[in-house]
């Protein structure tokens, strides 16, 4: 199955467009895999106003291929460099228009951020949320959950030293976690994800789960699993049956495996929050203080005497929303950074010379650290941009009739911003390919920034959580390496950095690995 590939904008027929290269390795470029031009007579152009194609959008010319290891496989550049910056593509026979590389994302979503600030379909997920909570939802009520939820999670302390305290807090009992396996083989995928969660509980819930609850553990796998599931080619043939083929979607969905996984996990999550919101609503006095963001929301609710009705489902969804993601993405990040250390353990000794150096071995780390460890610094961007975790963006919707770059867009089109192709942009990345921490690191070994490092998406939709997630990648990574050392029973040249799955997200591979007490 194929989706169909043009130049330009959707209504404008393309003759003559021949497949581009295969992809030579799987990653985020797989992605766009499914994204393979079909012969011209399969082009069927979308009724709308006609526009003069860009220049360079017909240019045949091949994307370059790299030599390094880097997860991606330059699909979407070999599509990008044929049909330029801007294209559209048939998910089915619904289109959407791509926008690659930096200079058309950013130009997007920051320059005319409120008109490509609506959301689009995630096909997976759409009968589950139907466009309530804070992730899917759309126009006033979207501004609402926005502006509520990240002014609540702020007054709790993400952003704050409080969360920092918080945050160390956890990292310490991940650490004695560590210590109880006794160098022994694991896979850290469990417990990174639990320390990880409840950070994020903590400000949800008000509380923290130890890490032999089952349910807990249920939960976090949960949301690990749903990750997995949204992101398998499963996933992506159900965009390629989204819109027009609705009910043939509800088939595939139904008659898989896959769609029961999904639900189960959906299930799992929204069960356990519902749990959490019923023991809040018991204990509810609405004149105390606030303890979590459960509690803020009853408040408000009550204030509005919102009693039933969307509220209530936005509420619920919301909070789903954020313990999802705030247990899943984090913790993928941390493991492929580990997973990188096995690679290159040569990495691994400067970082902990670094830390060795500027920390010792007795104080934790801390936020304000992070000037005094560039190196360490550099390693955790350059682990980011590597990975592309979320390799097409999430995406977008038109809220309104666009002008952008020539194009005459209608309101309601959906817009993939490939972060991918941001993160992987030679003209702001020498050799993307390539895992370089140095490319961080100005000449006199301070840390570097680069505009195109956009792991956290860009405009009036980006992710909330970004300093959360910044400040959690940080204090979890260099209090892990202070403690301990990072072993692999394979040897490096054996130890694959390819994603185990490449689709909506990059899922890292699995491995195993031993944490040694310095």
């Amino acid at each position: 199955m194929a989706c169909r590939c043009q130049a330009g904008p959707p209504w404008e027929e393309v003759a003559g467009v021949q497949s581009p290269s295969a992809p030579a390795r799987p990653g985020w470029g797989a992605s766009v895999g499914c994204l393979e031009v079909t012969e011209p007579w399969d082009l069927r152009p979308w009724k709308g106003t006609r526009v003069q194609t860009p220049a360079g959008a017909q240019e045949k010319t091949e994307a370059r291929r790299g030599t390094g290891t880097c997860p991606e496989s330059h699909g979407e550049l070999q599509l990008s460099a044929r049909y330029g910056p801007v294209f559209t593509v048939y998910l089915g026979s619904r289109p959407v228009v791509i926008l690659s590389g930096y200079e058309a994302v950013k130009e997007a979503l920051v320059d005319q951020a409120e008109a490509f600030s609506g959301r689009g379909k995630v096909a997976t997920l759409e009968k589950t949320f139907n466009q309530h909570g804070i992730f899917f939802a759309n126009g006033d009520r979207w501004k609402y959950l926005r502006k509520f939820t990240t002014l609540s999670l702020r007054n709790l302390g993400m952003g704050k030293k409080e969360g920092e305290e918080q945050i160390q807090e956890e990292a310490h009992c991940l650490v004695e976690a560590l210590q109880n396996t006794q160098g022994s083989l694991l896979d850290p995928s469990l417990l990174l994800s639990q320390a990880v969660s409840n950070v994020t509980c903590i400000l949800l819930f008000g509380s923290r789960f130890d890490y032999e609850d089952e349910k807990f553990r249920a939960v976090v796998l949960a949301a690990a699993g749903t990750l997995k599931e949204i992101s398998t080619s499963w996933g992506q043939l159900c965009e390629m049956f989204s819109g027009p083929l609705y009910y043939l979607s509800d088939i595939l969905r139904y008659l898989s495996a896959p769609h029961s996984r999904l639900t189960d996990h959906l299930s799992t999550l929204a069960t356990f929050v519902s749990g959490q919101i019923q023991q809040h609503q018991e204990k509810l006095e609405p004149q105390a203080p606030v303890r979590d963001f459960v509690d803020d929301f009853l408040v408000k609710m009550g204030q509005e005497e919102k009693a039933s009705g969307s509220g209530h489902t936005d509420f619920l969804l919301t909070t789903v929303n954020l313990l999802f993601a705030g247990t899943a993405t984090v913790s993928a990040t941390l493991k492929y950074a580990f997973l990188l250390l096995l690679k290159y353990p040569e990495v691994q000794d400067r970082i902990q010379e670094e830390l060795s150096r500027e920390l010792g071995r007795e104080r934790a780390p801390s936020l304000e650290d992070r000037g005094r460890l560039p190196y360490t610094d550099a390693f955790l961007h350059e682990v980011q941009r590597f990975l592309a975790l979320l390799p097409m963006g999430v995406p977008r919707a038109l809220t309104k009739p666009t002008s952008f770059r020539g194009y005459d867009l209608p309101q309601g089109i959906e817009v993939f911003p490939l972060l991918g192709s941001v993160l992987h942009d030679p003209e702001f990345f020498e050799r993307p390919e390539e895992f370089d921490p140095s490319r961080f690191l100005d000449a006199d070994g301070r840390f570097k920034k680069n505009e195109a490092f956009l792991p956290f998406s860009l405009g009036k939709r980006i992710c909330l959580g970004e300093g959360l997630a910044r400040t959690e990648l940080f204090l979890f990574f260099t209090t892990i390496l202070q403690n301990f050392s990072l072993e692999s029973p394979s040897p490096p040249g054996a130890l694959s950095l390819r994603p185990a799955i490449s689709g909506f997200a990059n899922i890292p591979p699995t491995f195993q690995l031993r944490f040694r007490p310095r």
